[in-house]
C-alpha cells in the first residue's frame, strides 16, 4: 500500500471506482490521485483546501455528480493526504502534473475546480499553461492580507485542530509564507479566454474580505459568479449549499463541452 494511504481512506471511500496514481511534479515531488475512468471526452481535475484531502466526503459527491460530462481526477495536494512534499506555494505544479497525465490518458480536454488553496493552484495553472478547457474556484484568497492570515492561521494548533474537526488532514506546512503564494486577482485576468466560474459567500469566516468577488472582478469574460449568503469558506461552501453549488459547476462544465461538441 502507498505509504500514508492507510490514513486517507479513513476519510471515507469514493463513491464510484478509481485507480490510484503516482505522479512526479516538474519539481521532484511524488503526489496521489485517484482517476475514474468512464470513459468520457473531458476529464476534471480537482483540488482541495489546505489541511484537507481529496477523500473529503464532499468532494467525492461533487465528483460523482460531475461524472456525466466528466471523468474525476481528484488529488491530494502536495503535503496533504498521501502525497509526498510539503505546503509552499507551487501546489499548481502538482495540477500541472495531473493535466499532463489527463492528455496522456486521451482525455481532448481538462476541466479544473479548486477549493481555497486549491483555487489559486488552479487558478495559476490556468494562468500559466492556459490549457484548461474552465476554470473553477471556490473560496479563492485574493489580497496579499488573506494569504497572510490563511497560512498563519493553519500553522497554529488551533487552525490545524479546526481543519483536522472539519474533516481535513494535518498537511505538512514546511516554511510556507503568505508570500510564497500567488495572488488570486493577479491571476485572474490571465484565465481569460478560459470560461471562469467564481464561488464564494457573501462574508467569510476565516477572512473579512470579500475575495471572491475582488477575484471576479479582476478576471475578463468569460466570467460567472455564484455569490452565496452566509459566512462559509472552502469546501464548506460546498457542504452548505451543495446542489447549488454543484448545479453551477456542473452547468459550467456542461456549457463547455456542449460548444465543444457544436464545434466538431
Amino acid at each position: 500500500m502507498i505509504p500514508g494511504l492507510e490514513r486517507v481512506l479513513l476519510g471515507g471511500r469514493f463513491p464510484f471506482p478509481t485507480d490510484i496514481v503516482r505522479l512526479r511534479t516538474a519539481d521532484g515531488v511524488e503526489i496521489t490521485a485517484y482517476h475514474h475512468r468512464g470513459g468520457r471526452e473531458a476529464a476534471v481535475v480537482m483540488a482541495h483546501s489546505l489541511g484537507s484531502c481529496a477523500h473529503r466526503r464532499s468532494l467525492g459527491r461533487l465528483a460523482d455528480s460531475l461524472r456525466p460530462v466528466a471523468d474525476p481526477l481528484l488529488v491530494d495536494l502536495r503535503g496533504h493526504g498521501a502525497s509526498d512534499g510539503v505546503v509552499d506555494g507551487l501546489e499548481w505544479l502538482d495540477l500541472s502534473a495531473c493535466a499532463a497525465y489527463a492528455t496522456d490518458c486521451g482525455y481532448r480536454r481538462v476541466h479544473v475546480v479548486g477549493f481555497s488553496l486549491g483555487a489559486l493552484a488552479a487558478l495559476k495553472l490556468a494562468a500559466e499553461e492556459r490549457g484548461a478547457a474552465s476554470v473553477t474556484a471556490i473560496s479563492p484568497l485574493g489580497p496579499r492580507e488573506t494569504l497572510n492570515r490563511a497560512v498563519m492561521l493553519y500553522g497554529s494548533w488551533v487552525g490545524r485542530l479546526a481543519t483536522r474537526l472539519h474533516g481535513g488532514r494535518l498537511a505538512r506546512p514546511g516554511q510556507a509564507r503568505g508570500s510564497d503564494f500567488p495572488l488570486g486577482q493577479e491571476l485572474a485576468p490571465a484565465v481569460a479566454p478560459m470560461p471562469l466560474l467564481v464561488i464564494g459567500t457573501e462574508r467569510d469566516f476565516l477572512f473579512t474580505n470579500r475575495d471572491a468577488e475582488a477575484v471576479y472582478a479582476a478576471a475578463r469574460e468569460p466570467k460567472a459568479l455564484l455569490l452565496l449568503p452566509g459566512r462559509r469558506h472552502g469546501p464548506l461552501v460546498l457542504e452548505g449549499f451543495e446542489r447549488r453549488v454543484t448545479e453551477a459547476i456542473l452547468g459550467h462544465i456542461t456549457s463547455v463541452e456542449n460548444a465543444c461538441q457544436t464545434v466538431h
